[in-house]
């Protein structure tokens, strides 16, 4: 994918700056809020092998058989102004231990916001696509009781677009409604391949009542991969069910991506259980993947972690995975696939979570 990088003192002067920068010449204060958010993570893998485990597809981030620091680590600062009464403008830099050059900074969001009434508002610019219902807080890992979301679920070579964004969200007696419908591009990468989509269009409708969310996601974008000669529409679908039920929690996800060209299929899922007990929280997630696109690959994953919220705007997190994968390597070009590899890997890592 293509990003801007800096490093991170000048994040902070470029930021500052944008502050002022945001509506030069106004009479008035704009009102200006600054956040931020960070993880550092250490794991390793299981074992005497060379076999990698991927834990960000994006940046390539993975973990080897030796104790690393750098796959999941990440700091990130926002900025938000309230420019007047209907406009607003958010810029969001994070550094990433598993970039190319370790905690060089990217641009994860840079749009404005136009307040058309108290319950609807547009996006101009760049901003996550909500193809996951994690995906506006992917990255803060302190949103949720897992250390890493779902790998088998969230696996995109893109997670934001560059578009417009209809917003709306509202009351239906006790039922809460929210609506998002997009239209955008992104280039990325793949299989060391750069590539383009284009015309991505969606819509995002999610219904909350009481203790229980529900979610439902459809998207359609034409996609160019330069030197794979592959150039198709997909749609993509995907639901979620959400539920906190007292101590109880419980959360579910299922995916599935279509090349309309050749109507291949590559369908992901997860289903997820915790309980809280006073500052933990014990889980259990199960997921697995069956995809055809670019190689044959079925996956299924175990995993059993604990979060501990011992200090406010602070966890600690500690996690076991493990992961069977059968691939059919295929060469793209030729269309030969070769037998298929069955692979075995567990995972161990630990992570401090925190807000500010």
């Amino acid at each position: 994918m293509l990003k801007t990088r800096f490093t991170i003192t000048q994040v902070i002067s470029r930021l500052m700056l944008a502050s002022y920068l945001i509506a030069p010449g106004l009479s008035h204060a704009v009102d200006v809020t600054w956040s931020g958010f960070a993880s550092f993570a250490a794991g390793q893998t299981l074992g005497s092998d060379d076999t990698e485990y991927m834990v960000d597809n994006i940046t390539g981030g993975a973990y080897e058989d030796t104790l690393r620091f750098l796959p999941e680590s990440i700091m990130a600062i926002q900025t938000s102004a309230q420019v007047n009464e209907t406009i607003s403008a958010t810029v969001q830099v994070a550094g990433k231990g598993s970039n190319e050059t370790s905690f060089d900074t990217s641009f994860e969001w840079a749009y404005a916001t136009l307040a058309v009434t108290d319950e609807t508002w547009l996006n101009f610019g760049r901003f996550r696509v909500p193809l996951f219902y994690y995906s506006d807080f992917l990255d803060t890992s302190y949103a949720y009781y897992w250390l890493r979301a779902p790998i088998d679920m969230y696996v995109a070579p893109f997670s934001t677009t560059t578009g417009i964004s209809l917003n709306d969200f509202r009351y239906l007696g006790d039922v809460e409604l929210s609506t998002q419908v997009w239209i955008g591009e992104e280039q990325f990468e793949l299989l060391g391949f750069p590539g383009e989509i284009t015309d991505s269009v969606g819509i995002n409708l999610m219904i909350a009542y009481d203790w229980i969310k529900l979610r439902g996601v459809y998207s359609s974008m034409d996609t160019v991969i330069e030197g794979l000669g592959a150039d198709t529409n997909l749609i993509y679908t995907a639901f979620a069910i959400i539920a906190d039920y007292e101590s109880f929690k419980f959360r579910s996800e299922y995916g599935n991506l279509e090349d309309t060209n050749t109507g291949i299929e590559d369908k992901f899922g997860y289903a997820s259980v915790g309980y809280a007990i006073g500052s933990f929280t014990p889980h259990y997630t199960y997921s697995e993947q069956d995809r055809a696109a670019f190689f044959l690959a079925e996956a299924e994953t175990h995993t059993i972690g604990v979060r501990w919220d011992y200090l406010p705007g602070t966890a600690f997190k500690l996690e076991y995975s493990k992961s069977t994968t059968e691939t059919t390597p295929c060469d793209p070009m030729s269309g030969m696939c070769f037998p298929p590899q069955e692979t075995e890997i567990e995972v161990i890592a630990a992570a401090i979570d925190f807000t500010f």
